[in-house]
């Protein structure tokens, strides 16, 4: 299996739990038939704390939410911190990422405004718990759901066990992070594992 499986079988639903992805399918789960999150937390369950650097949390966090900084200290730069820092913090497999797949961060990154949806994700990691919090109260994910941990911890399952009532969780061994990357092919049979029954 190919790095082109996993890209045929994100297709088939939504992939992330990121805020937006969240807040879609629960307010609108007749447009969601599955939903896979991979690697992820949710902010008020549980993302707040890989922010929180005094237990064990990761100071980019705070620095990239902050409005306007990330832009201000790592214009011209991006390729030093992503190539000295960020890609080696999250990739756990020796030779997982290239040259080349750092040139192209780096291309992208160093864009005007490249570093602006980042630094979005990670602002509204930290301010948006409460608004997370009371969606979930009030209707929780009732499609099924695939959780996908890497070396990383429990956090992607322990968030979807509090947000969706039917919960499939799979942990992929030997990698960090960054999954799709380290693990292009182990994830897209996971993937297409939990796609394919539900197809019929």
């Amino acid at each position: 299996m190919t790095s082109e499986a996993l890209l045929a079988a994100e297709r088939r639903g939504i992939r992330r739990c990121d805020q937006p992805s969240q807040c879609l399918a629960a307010n609108h789960p007749q447009l969601v038939q599955s939903f896979a999150a991979i690697e992820t937390a949710l902010p008020g369950f549980g993302m707040e704390l890989l922010a929180d650097v005094a237990h064990g949390g990761m100071w980019h966090i705070g620095f990239l939410a902050a409005p306007g900084i990330p832009g201000m200290l790592l214009a011209g730069r991006e390729r030093e911190f992503l190539a000295g820092y960020a890609l080696p913090a999250m990739c756990g497999t020796q030779g997982a990422i290239s040259e080349r797949d750092i040139d192209e961060f780096s291309r992208v990154y160093s864009r005007p405004d490249g570093l602006r949806g980042t630094a979005g994700s990670y602002g509204s990691m930290l301010a948006e718990g409460n608004e997370i919090t009371e969606l979930v109260a009030r209707r929780q994910l009732r499609m099924p759901v695939l959780a996908i941990d890497g070396g990383t911890g429990d956090f992607t399952r322990d968030t979807m066990g509090q947000v969706a009532a039917d919960v499939t969780t799979v942990k992929v061994d030997g990698v960090g992070h960054l999954v799709a990357i380290e693990a292009p092919e182990a994830l897209a049979a996971v993937l297409l594992g939990f796609y394919r029954p539900l197809d019929g």
